[in-house]
């Protein structure tokens, strides 16, 4: 991130975010769904790579993190990560992907009236290797989801219709 700023001699904001975008983001974000972290420091330690080049983009540095988001139309790198889970099980649970849904889900059998019908049973953990994987991470998230999203029909809808949803809720930042 500071070499895009360093090879970069105008400081014009759309073109260093795309930048960023573009070289760092992709390599903060591969195989997210694998090895998303869940301790608050690892999650900052990530957070930190984004948070410190939005105030190294000059008319933003008095600003909070937030608002610089707000400012350059971002997501926190960790809501981002929300969201490729959240891809990710839709992709499973529709057999987009060549994985058994049933490998890592299992679905309710109650007929609640409240919420979609494709809720997640959540399973009961010992131990931490299992406590904080990807099904397990994903699924109370998953849960709250709107109807009109977990029942979108293609996966290019169901990536328009997340975006509606404010995953900040979820989300540290």
């Amino acid at each position: 991130a500071a070499l895009i700023l360093k090879c970069f001699h105008a400081r014009y904001s759309e073109v260093l975010v795309k930048a960023f975008c573009t070289y760092v983001r992709p390599i903060l974000e591969y195989c997210t769904p694998v090895w998303s972290p869940h301790h608050i420091g690892l999650i900052d330690k990530i957070e930190k790579v984004q948070r410190r080049f939005t105030k190294r983009i000059s008319p933003l540095s008095n600003l909070s993190y937030n608002d610089r988001l707000l400012f350059l139309k971002l997501d926190s790198l960790h809501a981002r990560r929300i969201k490729q889970d959240l891809i990710m099980c839709y992709k499973i649970i529709n057999g987009l992907v060549s994985i058994d849904s049933s490998d890592f889900f299992s679905f309710t059998n109650c007929n609640r009236t409240r919420g979609h019908n494709l809720k997640l049973h959540i399973q009961n953990c010992r131990l931490d290797v299992r406590k904080f994987s990807f099904a397990r991470r994903v699924c109370p998230v998953w849960n709250t989801l709107p109807t009109e999203v977990v029942n979108a029909c293609s996966i290019c809808s169901f990536k328009h219709k997340l975006d509606a949803v404010n995953l900040d809720l979820y989300s540290r930042y």
